[in-house]
């Protein structure tokens, strides 16, 4: 899944960021079972559905928070990289590890940063006092970094997160056919956790 991600405060917006999963979640921030017992529904016929619900309500949460609920692969396409020794600010969080910085340079030829030149911080990339970014890029979208992202067990979601994703699942239930969401409860849930980078 790709998701064009722009936003940000006050007419501010994220530098243009395009998020691929590489490898999905192999888990959900609650089991079919809690799922269930939330919607009273203990048809095993509505199992596949349910399951649906589940994972539309995860991908609606992490979509409008930028958060990776739990550990996934992705792929964080940006249309530049900081200059000098700037920090790259990664619009997903919580951020495990970088598996990989690559970039196009001019001629069209694809580039690995070297590991040991680059530093994380929380969801920063900075580099070490003797690198630089690469300055020979082509225009547009040139960088892909590849991030291991997310909680390691829904135990360590944080509980409005949570609540979240089983708004939108409960919603999702109860409303098969286009309704009206309540935004106010939801966004309350999850404004504390939007991936909000100032351009």
């Amino acid at each position: 899944m790709a998701v064009l991600l722009r936003g940000g405060r006050s007419g501010t917006a994220w530098p243009r960021v395009t998020r691929t999963v590489v490898t999905a979640a192999v888990l959900d921030p609650f089991s079919l079972a809690e799922a269930k017992a939330q919607s009273r529904i203990d048809l095993a016929e509505e199992d596949a559905l349910l399951e649906d619900y589940l994972k539309a309500a995860t991908r609606r949460v992490e979509t409008d928070t930028g958060m990776a609920l739990l550990t996934q692969t992705v792929d964080l396409t940006f249309d530049g990289l900081p200059q000098g020794w700037g920090v790259l600010d990664l619009p997903i969080g919580p951020v495990q590890s970088i598996t990989s910085v690559t970039y196009i340079d001019t001629s069209a030829v694809s580039q690995t940063m070297a590991s040991g030149d680059r530093l994380l911080s929380g969801s920063r990339i900075g580099l070490i006092d003797t690198a630089s970014w690469p300055t020979d890029i082509r225009g547009f979208a040139p960088v892909t970094v590849r991030v291991v992202a997310g909680y390691t067990t829904a135990a360590l979601i944080p509980a409005d997160l949570r609540m979240a994703v089983r708004l939108v699942f409960g919603w999702l239930v109860a409303h098969r056919e286009p309704d009206e969401f309540d935004l106010d409860v939801y966004e309350g849930w999850i404004r504390g956790y939007r991936r909000v980078l100032i351009a």
